[in-house]
């Protein structure tokens, strides 16, 4: 490949045993034919050497060329490599050279963007489903805006928030990614209210991460993930914090994270939360740790005297906006339940056809891991119908399920004339359950406070 790049340029063969003739090592920079806005184009065909810019590093002899690959390493230290373009010529085409200046869009809540080959920005403002599942209506009369169109087109007032910075010096010289963190968290203010006459510190600090502006923050959480793993447990924060970090400059950092007290143990994980090397707390009770360039690391960190939480549920209970319906997403009800669905009830088939009797299946299921749930599944029915049984209690163990068949009774009516005969179609019954972690012993019907409940009901015949 060398051979003939250095073949279709013979200046860049030249310069190349120059540079090999006087210090044994080369670096060598073959500028592309045309500048990057011409080539990347739709359907751009970029097989051909002299479409794109070539960096030839080379040796004088072979063990030199671990040298000269050296040499490039040590040279990208402050980013810039330093290299002779073949035959003393411009290094980039007109339209490709740096003019120095680096400017940004911040945004703020929006969706994603674009950049093209051109340096045209892009921002994408909104973004919406007109088909399924957000243009399908389960459940009639299907609901618009006044305009008659759908809710997912948001056709109503919106405000949208960003910035452009720009300034001397490359994106890193500028601190943009710090900016755009910034940004996105602006400093907000409260009134202190009530009657405490204590006085603030001047300064505090809730979490410290340094080098400052070169190591930034993307989460910080209780340690645990028990609704992944489908448990039963509630994550204490007093057990252990999961610190999310990157180094955003591309250079290897030592990063230390310190809290508002002295962190007791802390551990390198990956993003599963498992724990990796102990770091041990320094002399202040920070956590140190080494990142490479644009790493993203995580960090488990064990607080001073965590105190443990009280035995209130509290907002993770149960799903506030109910009845739940066990399939949500074709009853238009929303995103998913807040703590999923552990436990869930299905009927089959959909829909039957009946003049008479019949049998319908009904499945129920635990996510939970590592606790058993036990309580009763209630059908309702519309007026005249009936159903065998009318409840169906059942106690599942961790991962469990269940498989009952229920008899459905249509009324019994007076025969119509043929022409106006109808056949009832039950349809399918709309499963409803509570979300939230689930309690051993504790009833899955509606009235449950906590727990998961369940019923079905089935809709009026069609």
């Amino acid at each position: 490949m060398v051979a003939e790049a250095l073949g279709w340029d013979p200046a860049a063969g030249r310069e190349l045993k120059r540079q090999l003739a006087e210090r044994g090592v080369a670096a060598v920079w073959v500028a592309p034919r045309a500048c990057l806005r011409e080539e990347w184009i739709p359907g751009a065909d970029l097989r051909d050497l002299e479409r794109l810019p070539l960096l030839v590093v080379a040796g004088a002899r072979p063990e030199d060329d671990a040298k000269a690959v050296d040499a490039i390493v040590a040279d990208l230290d402050d980013f810039t490599v330093t290299a002779t373009a073949a035959g003393g010529g411009e290094a980039l085409p007109p339209g490709d050279a740096w003019d120095g200046s680096s400017f940004a869009v911040l945004n703020r809540g929006t969706p994603g963007c674009v950049i093209t080959a051109a340096g045209d920005l892009y921002m994408s403002l909104m973004r919406s489903c007109t088909g399924w599942p957000s243009g399908i209506w389960v459940d009639p009369p299907r609901r618009t805006a006044p305009d008659g169109s759908g809710f997912q087109l948001q056709r109503w007032s919106h405000t949208f928030e960003y910035a452009v910075v720009a300034g001397t010096g490359d994106w890193r010289a500028l601190r943009l990614p710090q900016s755009g963190h910034a940004y996105n968290h602006p400093l907000t203010a409260r009134l202190r209210t009530g009657s405490g006459t204590g006085l603030l510190p001047r300064s505090a600090s809730l979490l410290s991460l340094e080098p400052a502006g070169e190591v930034l923050l993307d989460a910080l959480k209780p340690a645990g993930s028990p609704l992944a793993r489908g448990s039963e447990a509630r994550v204490d924060p007093g057990q252990g914090i999961v610190i999310r970090v990157h180094e955003v400059n591309g250079r290897p950092v030592r990063a230390r994270v310190a809290g508002p007290s002295a962190w007791t143990a802390g551990a390198r994980a990956d993003v599963l939360e498992t724990p990796g090397a102990p770091l041990a707390p320094d002399g202040t009770g920070g956590l140190e740790a080494d990142l490479t360039g644009f790493e993203v690391a995580t960090i488990l960190a064990t607080p001073t005297d965590g105190k443990a939480l009280s035995a209130d549920p509290g907002i993770d209970a149960h799903e506030p906006a109910q009845p739940v319906a066990t399939r949500y997403w074709l009853h238009n009800s929303g995103p998913a339940p807040r703590g999923n669905m552990p436990v869930a009830v299905y009927l089959s088939p959909t829909a039957l056809t009946a003049d008479g009797p019949v049998t319908a299946t009904v499945r129920v299921s635990s996510e939970l891991t590592d606790a058993p749930v036990s309580g009763t599944v209630t059908f309702e029915a519309p007026q005249g119908w009936t159903t065998e049984p009318a409840e169906l209690p059942c106690t599942l163990g961790p991962g469990g399920f269940t498989l009952t068949d229920v008899t459905v009774t249509p009324p019994r009516t007076r025969p119509r004339p043929p022409l106006a005969r109808r056949t009832p179609v039950v349809r399918r019954p709309d499963v409803r359950g509570r979300g939230g972690p689930g309690r051993a012993g504790r009833p899955l019907g509606p009235d449950s406070a906590h727990g998961p409940g369940s019923r079905a009901a089935d809709r009026p015949p069609r």
